[in-house]
């Protein structure tokens, strides 16, 4: 199909690629913020895919695995004891960061920062999105980030 475009065509392409990544930048800046979807960009059925560097979920908080296969429950429960409630936990606020928006012929690649701040301790991920689109909607994102990272700014 790109053969048959013509210089002009190429330009008009990589333009409206750029917008729709642009408005995606905008939607998940304003998700951070308290905002919705934009379901307007997106084709219907458009799909996500994350590819993790590292696809081993942690434990629960305030569990382990043990190496019987056992859940540790650091105690509660043998010989009757009771274990003191966990204090609540603090809550991070959360900030996106360093959107760069990359156009290409098939769709588009946005960069971020997802920035986690708390009282406590901070922590970045970098994300890398590669979106396809077709006539102007997105049909397909792969995310992509290190799991380690996404962990500390997650919690999770």
């Amino acid at each position: 199909m790109v053969d048959a475009l013509g210089p002009d065509e190429v330009a008009a392409l990589i333009e409206q690629h750029q917008r729709v990544g642009e408005a995606l930048r905008d939607m998940m800046s304003g998700l951070a913020a308290g905002g919705g979807v934009d379901q307007s960009i997106f084709a219907a059925g458009s799909t996500i895919s994350r590819g993790y560097a590292d696809q081993t979920p942690p434990a629960p908080a305030g569990h382990a695995d043990t190496d019987d296969g056992e859940v540790d429950d650091g105690g509660a429960g043998d010989a009757g004891e009771e274990r003191d409630p966990a204090p609540p936990p603090v809550v991070p606020t959360f900030r996106r960061d360093h959107f760069v928006v990359h156009p290409s012929l098939d769709g588009f690649t946005l960069e971020e920062v997802l920035i986690r701040e708390s009282p406590a301790t901070g922590a970045r991920a970098g994300v890398c999105l590669v979106a396809t689109v077709e006539d102007g909607k997105i049909t397909h994102i792969e995310e992509y980030a290190d799991a380690a990272q996404m962990r500390a700014v997650t919690g999770r």
